[in-house]
């Protein structure tokens, strides 16, 4: 077997191939060097035939209606078959996402892949939040323009909770956005946007935050069991880091107040 290894939210994960797996595109950035003591690990067979998918989770191809994958799932371990007839799809770990099942596989170790714009100041890191086309990245953008901040990962983030304390982690993914960087910090606070024809802000009670994070997490259909874990720990982080809601104007005058208000000013 033809094995990698990949550090991602401070879980080690390792693949190990029957045929050689080129990263793909940002996968590089969250390899690492070989070790034993895996937190989840993966077998990946590219095979003529895929085995009866009789009690295994399938994928199917909608065009040309057939079943391309199967995953099956034990203890800390998935088994991943794929048929040779996508090749070259394939062939690099970043096409397999879906059977990768990372937001499943990060909540089973207490951590939501949320979809996000993660933003990392001097002070610490601030986790834009909200429906495609609210505005994260915009807000991402200001930060970078107007206080020098970095964009970590423009599309997604994970948090963590570490003895009371929230942290945000990169991940190899990342949509559209241009940024994709492996860097963990702690969090100042998760802010969901609003489009708004003037600047308010409001910190959200924990019955309104956990909703914010529950909706704002990817959760892959096929594990939709999941849901009472997500909320579970969507529930720990709530109450270990401000949330609030930012009704806002795309321009400077929403970072001046949120600043603000992070500085209790």
């Amino acid at each position: 077997m033809h094995p990698l290894y990949y550090k991602i939210a401070g879980l080690k994960l390792a693949l190990y191939s029957n045929v050689p797996l080129a990263h793909g595109e940002n996968w590089g950035i969250f390899a690492s060097e070989p070790f034993e003591d895996a937190d989840y690990s993966y077998e990946c067979f590219l095979r003529p035939t895929l085995p009866d998918g009789n009690g295994l989770q399938g994928y199917y191809d909608n065009v040309k209606k057939r079943f391309y994958a199967y995953t099956l799932e034990t203890g800390n371990q998935m088994q991943i078959h794929l048929s040779q007839e996508n090749l070259p799809w394939g062939s690099q770990v970043s096409q397999l996402y879906p059977q990768l099942a990372l937001p499943h596989v990060l909540l089973r170790h207490k951590r939501l892949l949320l979809h996000a714009s993660y933003v990392l100041t001097p002070d610490g890191a601030i986790i834009f939040t909200a429906p495609s086309g609210t505005g994260k990245t915009t807000q991402a953008e200001l930060w970078r323009k107007h206080r020098d901040a970095r964009i970590i990962n423009g599309d997604r983030a994970v948090l963590s909770t570490d003895e009371g304390m929230v942290m945000a982690h990169g991940f190899p993914i990342c949509g559209t956005a241009p940024d994709c960087l492996d860097v963990s910090a702690k969090v100042l606070a998760v802010v969901s946007l609003k489009q708004a024809p003037q600047n308010t802000i409001r910190a959200l009670k924990p019955a309104e935050a956990v909703p914010v994070l529950v909706n704002g997490s990817y959760m892959p259909e096929e594990y939709r069991l999941d849901m009472l874990s997500l909320i579970d720990t969507a529930a720990g982080v709530a109450q270990c880091v401000p949330i609030y809601e930012l009704a806002c104007l795309p321009d400077k005058s929403a970072v001046d107040l949120l600043e603000n208000t992070l500085k209790g000013r």
